[in-house]
């Protein structure tokens, strides 16, 4: 409990800015991927399509850190943070002496002991937020070494008429022919994996159980997925949908990058092979599939129920399945929606201006101590005079008791008005020496007519 406690501490100062770029990047990106929802169902260019989609896992990012660095959108919404609260008033009125208890300096100079209760909605939200963070980020790394655990006992391709046949496709579509091709028991569908080093994985008897020209079209689909660095985009939108679950509009994009990929590469495929071998080869791979694939790979063959679509459009689309300016397109869609930030809304934290730490030198400090010690003297009256009261009430009292005690009562509510007037005189010295120290601390908070 502690230690929770401890990071609730270390995050509540700045819960209300996280959570303020957060609900700003979740609007960012649930607009951005409804738009594109809507104009998707227009009919354009899968090649196209893709570009978007990929402008979109990356867009809300780059939007939200425009408009927190150079604020200016129209939309702007202000958190309230004294609704979420940062910190306690330790400088509040003291209370009657005789009615209860009074507060003491000794306790306002010791740091308060927090509870679970102390803290803000704001400081839960980044809380829980965090968490689902973490979660997600160490359930990734968990995939990611189990994938490579598992991925350890594949063993190298080495026959000559794989290599060369890997060397020819590679070579027309302009890849490095220093490509890895190995083989693993127990993989049902040809998989291409890696960013750094990429590599094509095949099922065992992959070749033997395909024609020459499917073999190829295989070859060529997986390839092409390196070309395109699918495996870096894919890991992104993974990676995004793991760490944000609290965004499901990832998973759209990431299944809607995926599918699309396939297609393309469907394409590439028919370019370099023929339109009849990529689509018998697509429907032979399908059948080999006995279960879904292994930690969420997308194989070529991954989703019989997109099997009919993709045959269809292999056999019968006549669009050129490269994006030969992919990367300049994408780029300058990149800046185009970054003016869409200017339309965004922002969320924004609100703050009542915040007094600053005060650096005492040993007088003040020695002034602080006498309080504390008449604090301390004048709770300990107060506690005398409630018990010498509840004595006092339970037998009968004369007028000259009484009277004394009725005394005794107003020169202790005289001493204690003294003392806290006193407090209020030194803590408003302390402020005009920090005013004096820095003037633009307090400038914005005084009326006009007193500057």
């Amino acid at each position: 409990m502690n230690l929770l406690v401890q990071v609730l501490e270390a995050i509540d100062p700045v819960a209300p800015d996280i959570l303020a770029t957060l609900l700003t990047w979740l609007a960012h990106g649930t607009i951005v991927i409804a738009l594109l929802l809507g104009i998707t169902r227009l009919r354009i260019q899968a090649r196209v399509e893709e570009a978007l989609w990929k402008s979109a896992l990356v867009l809300p990012f780059l939007t939200t850190a425009w408009t927190r660095l150079q604020p200016g959108s129209p939309w702007t919404f202000r958190l309230d943070a004294a609704a979420m609260p940062l910190e306690t008033d330790t400088l509040g009125a003291a209370p009657t002496l005789l009615t209860t208890s009074v507060p003491s300096l000794a306790e306002f100079a010791a740091p308060p002991v927090a509870s679970m209760r102390d803290f803000g909605p704001a400081t839960w939200i980044v809380a829980a937020v965090a968490c689902m963070t973490v979660l997600g980020v160490v359930w990734a790394g968990l995939q990611r070494m189990r994938l490579a655990s598992w991925l350890a006992a594949r063993i190298p391709i080495e026959d000559r008429d794989v290599t060369n046949r890997v060397v020819l496709l590679a070579t027309r579509l302009g890849l490095d022919t220093s490509l890895r091709v190995s083989a693993r028991h127990g993989l049902d569908t040809p998989i291409a994996f890696g960013v750094l080093r990429p590599e094509i994985c095949l099922p065992p008897d992959a070749l033997t159980r395909l024609s020459h020209d499917q073999g190829d079209a295989v070859l060529a689909h997986e390839l092409a997925h390196i070309t395109c660095r699918d495996p870096l985009w894919f890991g992104l939108s993974a990676f995004a949908v793991q760490c944000f679950p609290w965004q499901p509009l990832l998973r759209v994009v990431k299944k809607r990058l995926e599918t699309l990929a396939e297609y393309r590469c469907d394409g590439i495929a028919a370019e370099v092979t023929s339109r009849e071998s990529v689509a018998s080869g697509l429907v032979e791979v399908a059948s080999w599939l006995v279960r879904r694939p292994r930690f969420g790979l997308a194989g070529m063959a991954a989703r019989r129920s997109a099997l009919r679509t993709r045959v269809e459009r292999v056999l019968d689309s006549d669009e050129p399945a490269r994006f030969r300016r992919g990367a300049r397109v994408l780029t300058v869609l990149l800046l185009a929606s970054s003016q869409v930030a200017f339309a965004m809304p922002r969320f924004e934290t609100v703050r009542a201006a915040v007094l600053p730490a005060i650096q005492l030198g040993s007088s003040a400090r020695a002034l602080f101590a006498a309080l504390v010690t008449l604090d301390v003297e004048c709770a300990q009256l107060a506690s005398d005079f409630g018990t010498l009261q509840a004595e006092l009430a339970g037998g009968a009292i004369d007028g000259t008791t009484l009277s004394a005690l009725q005394l005794l009562g107003r020169q202790l509510n005289t001493l204690d008005a003294r003392r806290i007037a006193l407090r209020e005189r030194i803590l408003e010295a302390l402020a005009i020496e920090a005013t004096r120290l820095d003037p633009s601390v307090f400038e914005a908070d005084l009326p006009k007519s007193s500057r």
